[in-house]
């Protein structure tokens, strides 16, 4: 009874671990902020996980960046690029 008592804890342990590393796999790219409008001086933020730091990477180099509405298109500029833990990095715009 002992051993199934381990094994019944063990298991939720495994699917938690699996899943999270599982996410590790996937990529993407999320924006700050969310909504369509944005102050006069903004802080945008793009940030890249997994196989997506790439992206954020090439930001003004090989992916132009720019914010468009209606029939205006505004470059913006990568003022900084920040390199964290877990495959993330971050584009400050």
């Amino acid at each position: 009874m002992n051993k199934m008592k381990k094994l019944l804890l063990l298991i939720p342990l495994i699917l938690l671990t699996t899943r999270s590393c599982a996410k590790c796999g996937m990529s993407g790219l999320e924006f700050w902020p969310v909504g369509k409008t944005i102050s006069k001086t903004p802080t945008l933020m793009i940030e890249g996980y997994s196989s997506s730091q790439k992206i954020i990477a090439g930001l003004n180099q090989q992916h132009k960046v720019y914010l468009r509405a209606k029939d205006h298109t505004v470059p913006l500029q990568v003022q900084e690029i920040l390199k964290g833990r877990l495959y993330l990095t971050q584009a400050i715009l």
